[in-house]
């Protein structure tokens, strides 16, 4: 069985990523380039076509200069 609640933070967590690496006016292969994660693999996490492990999100919200626990904690609220 599927935990849907769970599935809907990781969506919103990923929807994050995109608007802060948007506002930050940032391609896909800047983003890349900068958390050392695949472009393909940022594409594929800001289209919900993947889940991400723990640590690619570490290395973006990195790159994005965020707080993962903080952005966790923001999207698990909404």
């Amino acid at each position: 069985m599927r935990d849907r609640v769970s599935e809907a933070i990781v969506e919103r967590l990923m929807d994050k990523f995109k608007e802060l690496r948007k506002a930050r006016g940032l391609s896909h292969e800047q983003l890349a380039q900068l958390s050392s994660v695949s472009r393909p693999m940022i594409s594929f996490m800001e289209s919900h076509h993947r889940i991400s492990s723990i640590l690619v999100c570490l290395k973006v919200a990195r790159a994005l200069d965020v707080d993962l626990a903080a952005l966790l904690l923001e999207v698990s609220r909404e």
